[in-house]
């Protein structure tokens, strides 16, 4: 059995565009597990530099995936490249020169 595919939603407080791609993602018959990454916490302060102006930003297993908007077609199709180990970075990660480290695993807190 293999794992679901990760996807990292870099978002803050009151991205509406989050919440649209957060729609589209709940239509998805595909199993993926789903993290949610605060950029607007002081901890995240790179990742906040990084895509400050691009929210919502999409990581899928720690590879750039898509920014601003997703339809469910592409999700799905991602999501099954994902679960067959074929999911290559896509083109347009913005600010990728700013080094943030490495995407996170798990879930931040939303005050």
């Amino acid at each position: 059995m293999t794992s679901r595919p990760l996807v990292t939603l870099f978002t803050k407080n009151g991205c509406h565009l989050c919440d649209v791609v957060k729609a589209v993602m709940s239509k998805s018959t595909r199993e993926f597990k789903l993290n949610q990454i605060n950029i607007a916490l002081p901890e995240r302060a790179a990742w906040f530099e990084r895509y400050k102006y691009d929210i919502p930003v999409l990581h899928l297993d720690g590879k750039f995936m898509t920014k601003h908007r997703l339809t469910l077609e592409q999700f799905d199709d991602f999501l099954d490249l994902a679960s067959n180990g074929t999911f290559p970075p896509q083109a347009g990660d913005p600010n990728h020169e700013i080094d943030a480290g490495v995407t996170p695993t798990t879930d931040d807190p939303f005050p």
